[in-house]
């Protein structure tokens, strides 16, 4: 749910190598990581579609606002995922959140998240 409260939570901060979460003995059944995102107000002349770029170790799945998004694979080939604009929160002030949930694979781990507009597929109105 976004309104979770996360506070107990290890901050990670991520690089293109790696996450910088310290190697747990026991590993967990699986790893959640979340982020915050905003995004500016709707034009109503201009149609942006947004994605979910990904990379990452380990199988698991995807949530946006509290909504199933879709199913993380490791061996891919899927890297970029759909975000429908019915789920997303636009504005100032705005937030959305991604959860993420990765299921133990050796060294699962989260490598790097990025928002960004399908820009190829924008269009005026």
């Amino acid at each position: 749910k976004p309104e979770l409260d996360e506070s107990g939570w290890q901050d990670a901060h991520l690089s293109d190598s790696a996450a910088a979460v310290d190697p747990v003995a026991n590993p967990p059944l699986l790893r959640w990581y979340r982020f915050n995102f905003s995004l500016p107000a709707v034009d109503p002349h201009v149609w942006v579609p947004w994605k979910l770029h990904l990379s990452a170790i380990g199988n698991g799945f995807l949530y946006l606002n509290g909504h199933a998004l879709g199913r993380w694979w490791q061996a891919g080939p899927q890297t970029d995922f759909y975000l429908p604009e019915c789920w997303l929160n636009f504005g100032a002030g705005s937030k959305n959140v991604v959860a993420i949930s990765l299921r133990p694979n050796g060294d699962s781990r989260l490598e790097s998240a990025q928002v960004a507009p399908y820009a190829n597929l924008a269009e005026t109105r």
